[in-house]
């Protein structure tokens, strides 16, 4: 019974967190006037020894649970360094296909990282579905011109339909295009060359220009990406602080919410910074 419930509180709390508890149910804070055995807790004599014995079982629990978050973290830093190679792959692919130079330039900086051949056909289809785009917004913008001298509603409705899809198709072929479409994703806007392609002018960029945003981008995610397996690597980025990766280890080890396990992980993750 009192294992079952040391369980219940670790599962809710985490170890400190039961800890916590526990004291406060044997001692109760001043005021509260119950303490072991409903009898006033100064007056308690034996809540002492029921709360050595407690911690004694506690500190059992302390133990295993630093050993299950060992576990935890090796295949959790395993899991983050896999998620970082298929990243790396993904990214360099993209390279590949808009034909763009790999790496950073000689100074450090992400500039100049345009095409790195004359083949630039797949960076032109990219800036057609700008081109699509623009004119699927200004459909939706005479639609709403037209609603104010006679048009309909639905005609408004079906050309912001219209809008959305067009983006949709864009980023479905060129998924690297979200950036620069998704006002809230836009890191391309840290471009050290000035102002980037926004959703709206992508179509006015001539295919080489837009090159070398795309280029800039996935330069600087791969060097991000670099940056983050060296943390993971040398333990100075805890993958307790990646909730993505802890998900994944706790699926991976059957670990169900609410259970001893996961209050344990909850509380380490608590703990680290995100």
């Amino acid at each position: 019974m009192i294992q079952q419930a040391i369980d219940e509180l670790i599962g809710r709390h985490g170890i400190e967190g039961a800890k916590a508890r526990l004291h406060d149910l044997v001692i109760p804070p001043p005021g509260t006037g119950q303490g072991a055995g409903a009898e006033p807790a100064a007056a308690d004599p034996h809540a002492p020894e029921v709360e050595r014995i407690l911690d004694a079982e506690l500190e059992l629990r302390r133990k295993e649970a630093k050993s299950f978050l060992h576990g935890f973290e090796h295949q959790g830093r395993s899991i983050a360094l896999g998620l970082l190679a298929e990243s790396e792959v993904r990214l360099r692919a993209e390279l590949a296909r808009y034909g763009l130079k790999q790496g950073t330039a000689q100074d450090g900086s992400y500039g100049n990282q345009g095409p790195a051949s004359t083949d630039v056909a797949a960076l032109r289809d990219a800036v057609a579905q700008g081109k699509q785009i623009r004119a699927a917004y200004d459909r939706l913008q005479q639609a709403v011109h037209d609603r104010a001298t006679g048009g309909t509603e639905a005609t408004v409705a079906q050309a912001r339909k219209e809008f959305e899809a067009t983006k949709l198709i864009a980023i479905t072929k060129h998924p690297m295009l979200k950036m620069f479409l998704d006002g809230e994703t836009r890191q391309a806007a840290w471009a050290p060359t000035g102002s980037v392609p926004g959703p709206l002018e992508l179509g006015s960029y001539e295919a080489g220009h837009f090159g070398m945003y795309l280029g800039w981008e996935l330069n600087k995610k791969l060097g991000d990406l670099h940056a983050t397996r060296a943390h993971v690597t040398d333990g100075s980025l805890s993958i307790f602080g990646v909730p993505k990766v802890v998900e994944l280890v706790k699926a991976n080890l059957h670990v169900a919410p609410g259970s001893v396990h996961d209050g344990i992980v909850n509380g380490r993750t608590r703990r680290s910074p995100r």
